[in-house]
């Protein structure tokens, strides 16, 4: 059963990277990872909730959400629906159509103004749910295998990225439609929603690397650093100016847990290890430069931030969502509502499909519930840190605190834009979330220890023999496992 909950989650997971990037509710390739995390919630649902029992907190969290989007969709009387704050526009639209109560308009209405898309919300949420509950579920060996395949689609992600721009605007390597070609997106529609996955690889690339001992610890650092270097590279090749910020961020959280697990002391030659670094890294940084660090810098020079179309939009979209308080426009309806509105000053000949800041749109689609929920996700992310930060070092303690910095420099990052709106940002989300509050694993010190047979090994590079003792009569022995 273990086999299979891996299975479907790295079935989930790989969906999500591969069709999930874009932020378009109710595309058709949000519907391969939502499918998929069916079967997967069928084995974990019971199991899963069952592991939250220690964390009542989070159970309130999943309760909500879910409770949240359903209560939105529950049909109402037009009488009630046409006293709801923000509707009254909307009934005046009815009664010039000719279609308000009292005429031929008796059908009931849902919370929200869109249930199509609140429903398409739901369904983006599955994956979510399935792969935190899978996460929870699996032991630490097979946590630590699909961690190995979340970054390994993050370096494959990297590649793409890197031939998009080598291929120039005609690439067929774009996925969407809609995309910034000339830029890497990868597997995204968006280069800024590209950056996501290297900023939070790189933490987590240094814990695993403070977790690894033995004969082959430098080959395994190195390896890591590599996979670290990859994601420089794709952090530069986006071109964003999100990338310099909380990549950069990322870089400083990612030695600092490398310091704080004392892994350049247990490296043999250190003065060298480091000599070398700096000597790599003075080569590298004009490199890193040719390909995208330079318009990163020349796009912050150029164009001033407070000029883009997203600061101007966000005080109305603010304005607009206190027409609709405490309950909310509707989950995914903020493309639709907010045109409804909009002022003069802001038409442009494209529409403004999100806020840049998904605080805000939470506020504006879900009002009071959502705000409730955001602070309490907020409150739930900030003592599982701690608890991360204050707990005793070894593998477990370092990927919960690599997992604590990518899940912060997610919310950051949704602060000017809509990175969690992708299934793809959403699914490692997820795994965050489940490597953050999973407590099983917590005396597992190096990488070693979580991998299967690794005791054996080590005690045979020790000269422990493993052959099967001779049974005493009238009992029976079993060689150790």
């Amino acid at each position: 059963m273990t086999h299979l909950v891996f299975s479907l989650a790295a079935a989930v997971l790989t969906a999500a990277f591969l069709f999930g990037g874009g932020a378009s509710l109710g595309s058709p390739g949000d519907l391969v990872p939502q499918m998929l995390s069916l079967p997967l919630l069928y084995y974990v649902a019971g199991p899963g909730w069952r592991r939250l029992q220690e964390a009542p907190l989070v159970r309130l969290w999943i309760l909500g959400a879910l409770g949240l989007v359903l209560f939105q969709l529950v049909p109402l009387p037009p009488d009630v629906w046409a006293v709801l704050p923000g509707r009254p526009p909307i009934l005046a639209m009815l009664e010039a159509a000719g279609a308000a109560p009292g005429t031929d308009w008796t059908g009931w209405m849902s919370l929200s103004m869109r249930p199509p898309q609140t429903l398409r919300v739901f369904l983006g949420l599955l994956p979510l749910f399935a792969l935190f509950l899978a996460v929870l579920v699996l032991d630490l060996n097979r946590r630590l295998w699909l961690l190995g395949v979340m970054l390994g689609l993050i370096l494959l992600s990297i590649v793409l990225g890197i031939l998009q721009v080598l291929n120039g605007l005609d690439s067929p390597l774009y996925f969407y439609q809609f995309t910034s070609r000339g830029r890497a997106v990868g597997f995204f529609a968006n280069p800024n929603h590209f950056t996501a996955p290297f900023y939070v690889a790189l933490p987590l690339l240094a814990a695993l690397a403070a977790g690894v001992t033995g004969r082959l610890s430098g080959v395994w650092a190195g390896a890591f650093a590599a996979s670290a270097f990859a994601c420089l590279v794709g952090l530069s090749t986006s071109g964003s100016r999100t990338a310099l910020l909380l990549g950069g961020v990322s870089l400083v959280a990612a030695l600092i847990l490398l310091a704080r697990s004392g892994l350049l002391a247990r490296l043999p030659g250190r003065r060298r290890l480091l000599a070398a670094g700096l000597v790599t890294g003075g080569a590298i940084l004009p490199v890193l430069m040719g390909v995208g660090l330079l318009a990163i810098l020349d796009r912050v020079e150029t164009q001033d931030v407070f000029d883009d179309l997203r600061w101007r939009v966000l005080p109305e979209a603010i304005e607009q969502g206190q027409s609709y308080w405490p309950f909310g426009a509707g989950l995914g309806t903020f493309e639709r509502v907010y045109a409804l509105n909009e002022s003069l000053a802001l038409l442009i000949p494209s529409y403004v499909n999100h806020v840049h800041n998904d605080w805000a749109e939470v506020f504006f689609e879900a009002g009071l519930g959502g705000a409730l929920l955001m602070g309490l996700a907020v409150l739930i992310v900030l003592h599982l840190s701690l608890r991360a930060l204050l707990a005793p070092r070894g593998l477990a303690a370092g990927l919960q605190a690599a997992a604590a910095v990518g899940i912060w420099l997610l919310f950051a990052h949704s602060l000017w834009d809509y990175p969690l709106r992708t299934q793809a940002c959403l699914a490692i989300l997820a795994v965050l979330l489940a490597l953050l509050l999973a407590r099983d694993g917590a005396n597992v010190a190096t990488l070693d220890e979580a991998l299967p047979g690794a005791r054996r090994r080590k005690r045979k590079r020790s000269g422990t023999r493993y052959d099967r003792p001779a049974a005493a009569a009238g009992t029976t022995q079993t060689a150790p496992v």
